[in-house]
């Protein structure tokens, strides 16, 4: 490659080619070539904390935070920044000017700053400050040399604007005594001077700061700073002047230039130039060569490489230019070349190439050796491989390569996938999948096992290089596209990323992508819009890095972003630690590589101090947020300014692993923001920088935190200890911390506590958008560039001025990951987060118990609501961190409410079907939809068709068909409970609530089920009835439906039986309390008394509002804010509603069972069923059994069962038969815990009793294990089947269908199995009264139809177990009821245990007490595929037990007991022990294993010896 670097001293400079210029000057200067009496020039070009010196090599050094940028400007703040020149800048100079480009921000009031001070102490010194402190205050230079001070005033101060640009220049002429003081070229002000600069020897050299701590610093921007070793004339100055910073007085040269920047030694090249001054006299250097004036040029003959510099001088000044002409003498290589750059696999590839001045050449990856300056080889690739050709000599080498693409026959990828449309609505998701092979590919019988469900028809062929595209909806595709889809999946493919595995028609995989929707991959695509396009298909499409946001969508076209050399792969992108603290070194890792090697990774950082935060976007105005909204935000120039930027290079850290790259930062203030990006390039130039631009995140970054700092009380406090409380960090850190870094005056306006700051509530659209940005934290963890807002509608601001509930947006591809009240993790990372201010429109605080209370109870009556967890809310606004008890980063106590939106449909398993958040005045259901269901009504009508439909007119086969009216009781009891009734059935009222439509077959629009949202006016205050769409239609309107009000009042019995009761709520409401009961006192002394500026208020005691909840839940209640609740509390009220004389006597249940209570033989006893309607009312019967242990909270999003009675363990479900005995399945329970138990009866009409009073039972021990564990073998596992063969593939089966487990009845009596299960390994549950005769095998088995293909239809199959077998072996556990062990076996596919391909284990001796876990216990089977349901006898080799002798002729020697002569063997056991034969047996034919068994109960005592007769008779003497 060539290069030619060209340097001009005169302004601009490139930052890169700094360090080159200064040797350049430090050479020249040997030559006795001058600079017209510059001796140091700082231009502040380049970035860092380094200011060059471009003409006397002296570099400065940035202090306090200053950083340049490359701008060529010097920001100084006034606060910390300065800039440190070394000694000796001044020289023994007794003449000098000092020159500056300057902005001074001032303010214009402030004295005493100085643009520079050069100091030896303090007598002896040097300053300019543009503005004194005294007097007129004007600009003044000052100087002394030991003695009395000698100033030079000028007429007035400097502007101080911040926006004038002055030319500040100071001459100081030793040799007459005077100095001068020139502003922009003009003579301000001159003075005599007696000071002899020379004794002045300065060692603090300071720009911007003076030696004077009392002194500010210098607030402005310099642009050029130079000095002189003497004193420059008037003319000179306004010379200087005229020209400006960024050049040097002097005739300009206008090209130095050669058309040969590279040769070869030896090599005569010719240097043009040109220079606008005719009169100019001009130098070529090295070797001082006079040239012609004006333009011309001139012949060099270059030996070695160098640098040629051309100065011009006339009475302005001189200027030089200078170039590099390089001697290269490395080999040169001509051409390199492959033909063909395509083959298919075997097929042979032409190398070719043409080298010069080589002595040696090679190519590599395993090609022959090579010589000669021209040739070629054939060689036969067998991957895509990419070649390198070096030539080298004695200077050096050369290389070049070329690429092979080598393609098989079957090289179909997935190419493209579209898995979130622009529009929620629109069904056009696709997947595409591409050709890249040489041959057409039959794809029939194909199919996708994971990501989507699609099967290849008969005769799908892809034709070579050709596309394929699979839609969600054939028509969407068609009218966006205008093509039509080649099929169409089922499903939808999932924004959050998923799996997608496409095999053949025999089960082999074809091609995989494991995508997600974060870094490192692409992130838009999971943001409405752009599809996932990959780059070029030779690519691994299961690397992130191959893959990027479309620029275009391209169904069945050329991916929009394809390229033929694809950049290097960044993942694995790290900071170490997490949330270092202030004194700590982070270390960036990343791993990076690219098949062409990578050549350099930089990163990038920028540091955001507390208090100085940098948004990447800009604020709006009022006026923008009150008159355009939805106008999206301009980027802040300042975030993407590159003096707020540090680059520096990332090194291979081998140690961490190959391809790793990492750097470490230096420390920073404690809450500083450091954000951080990578760039990658290889060597062939192909670059890209992390995170892409397309994820709005915009960087990584990290937070520099020490740790929640203890918050003192220092004005008043609540606690009990008073004024001065300190609450320890160990209370404040309870709870998740959340960090919101964001500006103050954004986070003021949005707080709105001025009313000029508030949005109007009929402005909707602006309360509706996100007009703040900011940056979050949590757990280390920094969401960057979130976006912020306030929420609510009717109480926004409220009638009290302090805390506000909001609502926080993160970014796809960096969404929030948050835990639940307990601390567990959610199932999904969310995109939005709500927080609730914890006190209602009425004014009456709860702390978020009520709300809390509220989430749980719908939650638990399986009524989807919006999760709630509390958070300690801290903002980073200000430098200081608590500037006293109101002011600073402790915000308190919030409380934080799930979304509704398709994260909230996942977390709660609901069905893919619409989901509708409504709004107070919103009946545009479009506007409202939050998801779309993958085949619900892609308009609004189900959401129309409740509003203007449901209605008490409706038949009750109508409500059905619309509404999931189970659920609507559900929702409606909890409602009456906690009197949560500010919801009403008209548009006039329609919040409060979500609506959401389960797909249903019966109907097309789906069955509506309603959702809460805001309940904090309950438990007390309240609005309205309660009443919404579907309580209307069928519980209230027109009297109320029969079926339905029965159906209802039955739930709000059971309800109150198991639930509302004072023994879990008030212990859940205490509960509740705890979990805050510590922190309240610092969130109520946050904001008691308050400033106004801070926000202000207080609800009182928390201990008040958790009595005041069990008085309102049972006892009675009067309050604010709604009417008052009589004796009995809601308990009453519920029990009111539920009421119906007509309901069957509540019965009583009692234990029946075994005294010792064993846990397989638990006998449940009802009373008889009891009707006022009458006898022969019977309808059903239905017990339950549940687990109880002291009120927890219980988590409701992790896997497994609250211990809860609501959460029964086992419920037996409606009984039609009246049988007042029943035994509880011993799998629902576990020995040695507590269980209620209870009964109810229903008569014909429907009508459900309460629940009886309850039983308690602690189950013991099952009575039938040992029976078991004797009598019942595992008898044989075959879990490394013999392969599926082509014909079993072709019928669909695979190799792991054929696994097997056989159990035997090895006892003499029948065994029972309802409680036997299989519950490691593989899990099974033997169905209900299961017996297992004496000697009898059953089999479970993991493909019942499988099997039958390969083993025949005649065996005792029992069922499918779940799961697979493990090849490598794997913990297999048998067990009676929840998982008390009858056999537990760890078998293993290596010794001890028998390892024979495609034989299965087979329990050998096979008798009664085996031990199951014992790896001797169990031999390979005899046959290949085992004998699944047959008896196998395996030859038992050992030493104790021999056969002695035998005799195979028998004719007079020995009579067996019926008097014959039978042919006999005899055993001896030679060991010392008595050995049980049960289960053993002789044969004569390994084909027929079980030829002879010995009965159970034989044994052969220690050394005696057994003959056996073979006589087809029991004989044995």
């Amino acid at each position: 490659m060539c290069t030619v670097k060209m340097i001009l001293f005169p302004k601009p400079v490139k930052p890169v080619i700094l360090n080159l210029i200064r040797s350049l000057s430090l050479l020249l200067s040997g030559a006795a070539i001058t600079h017209g009496g510059i001796v140091h020039r700082y231009s502040f070009d380049g970035e860092g904390t380094a200011a060059m010196d471009s003409v006397g090599g002296k570099d400065g050094v940035l202090h306090g935070g200053a950083k340049l940028s490359g701008t060529g400007i010097l920001g100084l703040d006034g606060v910390n920044d300065f800039v440190e020149l070394p000694m000796g800048v001044l020289g023994p100079y007794g003449s000098l000017t000092i020159e500056a480009w300057t902005t001074w921000t001032g303010p214009s009031s402030s004295n005493w700053q100085n643009l520079f001070h050069f100091s030896e102490n303090d007598s002896k010194y040097l300053y300019l400050t543009p503005r004194t402190g005294t007097g007129s205050k004007h600009i003044r230079f000052g100087i002394s040399s030991g003695g009395s001070e000698k100033r030079l005033d000028g007429l007035d101060q400097l502007s101080g604007d911040g926006e004038t640009l002055n030319h500040i220049v100071l001459t100081y002429d030793g040799s007459i005594g005077v100095m001068a003081l020139y502003i922009d070229g003009i003579l301000n002000k001159s003075a005599g001077t007696t000071v002899d600069l020379k004794l002045i020897q300065p060692v603090n050299n300071w720009i911007g700061k003076s030696i004077y701590s009392w002194a500010p610093n210098y607030k402005g921007q310099v642009t050029e700073f130079r000095i002189h070793d003497t004193a420059l004339t008037t003319a000179k100055v306004g010379t200087s002047f005229s020209f400006g910073p960024d050049e040097l007085p002097g005739p300009r040269i206008k090209s130095f230039r050669t058309e040969q920047p590279v040769v070869r030694s030896g090599t005569n090249v010719l240097l043009a130039y040109e220079c606008e001054d005719p009169s100019a006299t001009l130098t070529l250097e090295p070797g001082g060569i006079q040239l012609a004036p004006g333009n011309g040029s001139t012949e060099v003959t270059v030996n070695t490489t160098t640098q040629y510099t051309l100065r011009a001088k006339n009475e302005d000044g001189a200027r030089t230019l200078a170039l590099e002409v390089v001697v290269d003498d490395r080999p040169e290589i001509q051409s390199f070349t492959v033909v063909p750059e395509t083959v298919s696999d075997g097929q042979s590839v032409t190398l070719s190439w043409d080298v010069e001045f080589s002595e040696i050449i090679r190519i590599d990856n395993g090609v022959p050796a090579i010589s000669g300056g021209k040739g070629s080889v054939i060689i036969v690739p067998t991957k895509n491989t990419r070649y390198t050709l070096t030539a080298l000599n004695a200077t050096g080498q050369n290389t070049a390569y070329v690429r092979v693409s080598v393609r098989g026959n079957n090289e179909v990828i997935i190419n493209e996938v579209h898995h979130d449309p622009d529009s929620p609505s629109a069904l056009t998701e696709y997947l595409e999948l591409y050709n890249h092979g040489l041959a057409p590919i039959d794809l029939s019988g194909w199919y996708f096992s994971s990501g989507l469900t699609y099967v290849f028809p008969e005769g799908s062929v892809l034709g070579e290089g050709s596309y394929l595209i699979l839609a969600q909806n054939s028509d969407h595709f068609e009218t966006k596209f205008g093509q039509k889809p080649f099929g169409v999946f089922a499903g939808r493919l999932s924004n959050d990323g998923e799996r997608i595995l496409l095999r053949d028609a025999v089960g082999n995989k074809v091609d995989e992508v494991d995508y997600k929707s974060e870094f490192p991959w692409p992130v838009s695509p999971s943001g409405r819009g752009p599809s996932m396009e990959l780059l070029n298909p030779s690519l691994d499409n299961n690397l992130a890095g191959s893959w990027r946001a479309s620029s275009a969508l391209t169904p069945g076209k050329k991916n929009s972003i394809y390229t033929e050399n694809a950049p290097p792969q960044i993942r694995h992108v790290r900071h170490t630690p997490t949330q270092p603290r202030d004194h700590e070194h982070p270390v960036i890792s990343a791993k990076v590589t690219d098949s062409d090697l990578v050549h350099s990774v930089q990163l990038s950082y920028q540091v955001v101090e507390p208090g100085q935060y940098i948004s990447a976007y800009k604020a709006k105005s009022l006026s923008e947020i009150f008159n355009k909204p939805n106008d999206p935000h301009s980027p802040s120039p300042s975030f993407e300014d590159t003096a707020n930027w540090i680059t520096i290079q990332m090194t291979p850290d081998t140690e961490a692993g190959e391809g790793i790259y990492s750097t470490a930062l230096p420390p920073q203030l404690n809450r500083t923001i450091v954000r951080y990006r990578i760039k990658a390039t290889d060597r062939e130039g192909a670059s890209v920088q992390v995170p892409y631009v397309d994820d709005p995140s915009l960087n990584f970054a990290y937070y520099v935190y020490n740790g929640v700092p203890d918050y003192v009380a220092s004005q008043r406090s609540v606690h009990p200890d008073g004024t001065g409380r300190s609450h320890p960090s160990s209370i404040l850190t309870s709870l998740p911390v959340y960090h919101l870094i964001t500006g103050n005056n954004e986070y003021t306006q949005c707080i709105g506590y001025s009313s000029s700051d508030r949005i109007p509530k009929g402005n909707r659209d602006s309360r509706s958008a996100f007009h703040w940005y900011g940056s979050f934290v949590y757990e280390g963890v920094v969401y960057d560039h979130i976006k912020y807002r306030l929420r609510q509608a009717n109480d926004r601001y409220s009638n009290i001025a302090g805390k506000r509930s909001m609502r926080f947006r993160f970014n796809r591809g960096n969404l929030f990951q948050h835990r639940d009240i307990n601390g567990n993790k959610f199932p999904y990372k969310v995109r939005t987060i709500n927080t609730g201010k914890m006190f209602d429109n009425k004014d009456v605080g709860n702390f978020g118990i009520t709300e809390t209370m509220n989430s749980l109870l719908w939650n638990m009556t399986e009524v989807p609501a919006p999760h709630t967890w509390w958070f300690h809310y801290r903002v980073v606004k200000s430098q200081q961190e608590q500037s006293d008890q109101y002011h600073g980063d402790f915000q308190g106590l919030y409380l934080v409410f799930e979304n509704y939106d398709p994260t909230f449909l996942k977390t709660h398993k609901l069905p893919d079907g619409n989901l509708y958040k409504l709004k107070d005045g919103v009946f545009n259901g479009n506007n409202l939809k939050r998801h779309q269901g993958s085949n619900s009504v892609t308009d609004d009508s189900d959401f129309q068709n409740i509003r203007a439909n449901l209605r008490p007119e409706r038949t009750d086969d109508w409500l059905n068909a619309h509404v999931n009216y189970d659920k609507a009781y559900r929702y409606h009891t909890v409602n009456e409970a906690i009197r949560h009734f500010d919801v009403q059935p008209r548009d006039s009222h329609s919040k409060n609530r979500a609506w959401f439509f389960a797909p249903s077959t019966a109907n097309p629009l789906g069955r509506l089920w309603t959702l809460p949202w805001d309940s904090d006016a309950s438990w007390g205050p309240n609005w309205g009835a309660g009443i919404d769409y579907s309580h209307n239609a069928a519980i209230v309107g027109n009297g109320g439906k029969p079926d339905f009000v029965r159906d209802y009042r039955n739930f709000i019995r059971e309800f109150r039986d198991l639930l509302w009761t004072d023994e879990v709520i008030d212990p859940m409401i205490d509960r509740l309390a705890d979990k805050i009961r510590d922190f309240v006192p610092a969130d109520r002394d946050r904001w008691k008394d308050a400033p106004v500026d801070a926000g202000r208020q207080d609800f009182g005691t928390m201990e008040f509002k958790v009595q005041d909840m069990k008085n309102f839940a049972f006892n009675g209640w009067s309050g604010n804010g709604g009417p008052s609740i009589p004796t009995g509390g809601r308990a009453k009220h519920l029990d009111n509603l539920a009421l119906d004389n007509a309901i069957p006597d509540m019965p009583t249940i009692s234990y029946s069972g075994p005294a010792d209570v064993p846990l397989d033989a638990i006998f449940l006893k009802s009373t008889a069923f009891r009707d006022p309607q009458g006898v022969s009312t019977f309808g059903a019967i239905q017990w339950r059994i549940a687990e109880i242990l002291p009120v927890a909270i219980p988590s409701l999003i992790k896997k497994g069962k609250p211990k809860l009675e609501w959460y029964a363990d086992w419920d037996s479900g409606p009984l039609n038969l009246f049988s007042d005995t029943i035994r509880v399945p011993a799998r629902s329970l576990q020995a040695g815990r507590k269980y209620r138990a209870r009964v109810r009866h229903q008569d014909i009409t429907g009508r459900w009793s309460h629940w009886s009073a309850p039983i308690e039972i602690i189950p013991g021990q099952p009575a039938s294990l040992s029976t078991l564990q004797q009598g019942l073998a595992i008898s044989e596992i075959y879990y490394q089947p013999v392969a599926a063969t082509a014909v079993e593939q072709a019928a669909g089966y695979t190799t792991d269908d054929f696994e097997f487990i056989e159990f035997k009845n090895v006892d003499s009596k029948v065994l029972d199995l309802s409680d036997v299960r299989l519950t490691k390994g593989v899990d099974y549950d033997f169905i209900a009264d299961t017996q297992l005769l004496p000697g009898a095998i059953i089999l479970v088995v993991a493909n019942q139809e499988a099997f039958e293909f390969r083993y025949g239809t005649n065996h005792p199959i029992a069922g499918v177990f779940k799961g697979n077998l493990a090849d490598g072996g794997e913990n297999l556990k048998l067990s009676i009821g929840a998982g008390i062990s009858i056999h537990e076996i760890n078998y293993d596919n290596k010794p001890p245990w028998p390892v024979e391909s495609g034989h299965s284990l087979v329990l050998a001796p096979l008798r009664a007490g085996a031990i199951h876990a014992n790896p001797v216990s169990w031999k390979s089977s005899a046959a290949v595929g085992g004998t699944p349901g047959a008896d196998e006898f395996i030859e038992v080799v050992t030493e104790q037990v021999r056969v002695t002798e035998f005799m195979a002729v028998n004719r007079t020697v020995l009579a067996d007991q019926s008097g014959a002569f039978p042919d006999w063997i005899e055993l001896q056991n030679s060991s010392a022990t008595t050995i049980d034969l049960s289960g053993w047996a002789l044969t004569d034919d390994v084909k027929i294993a079980s030829l002879w068994k010995f009965p159970d109960g034989t044994s052969l005592p220690a050394g005696a010896r057994l003959i056996v007769f073979a006589s087809d008779r029991k004989s044995v003497v």
